[in-house]
């Protein structure tokens, strides 16, 4: 079962998330389910 209320579009999330905090700590979303989200986030920096 779907938890999402529209289809999600990785494109799109990731542009949210530019000059805000996803985007200063560079975290990109990589793929998505039904009822889940992958993303990366780099360390080390």
């Amino acid at each position: 079962m779907a938890i999402w209320t529209r289809p999600i579009e990785l494109v799109q999330l990731n542009a949210l998330g530019e000059g805000v905090l996803p985007g200063l700590l560079e975290i990109e979303f990589t793929d998505c389910g039904d009822d889940w989200l992958r993303a990366r986030m780099p360390v080390g920096k």
